[in-house]
């Protein structure tokens, strides 16, 4: 297993890496198996991601999320 450690300037260059990467898992499954899923942790913190997420073109219909 191959870890890689990144560094951003701000918070908003972070979320927009985390973004780009989760869309990008979540795309790929749906096209490999037609269905997602992207279990969550709770709270407010996550919340600047899912806004981001919110504005990307993913097919939301077939992706299951849960906390």
């Amino acid at each position: 297993m191959r870890f890689e450690f990144l560094t951003y300037s701000t918070r908003e260059d972070a979320t927009e890496s985390a973004a780009r990467n989760v869309a990008g898992v979540l795309e790929a499954a749906i096209e490999i198996a037609g269905t997602a899923s992207f279990m969550v942790s709770g709270g407010n913190t996550p919340g600047t991601l899912f806004d981001r997420l919110a504005t990307t073109d993913i097919a939301w219909s077939r992706v299951t999320v849960g906390l």
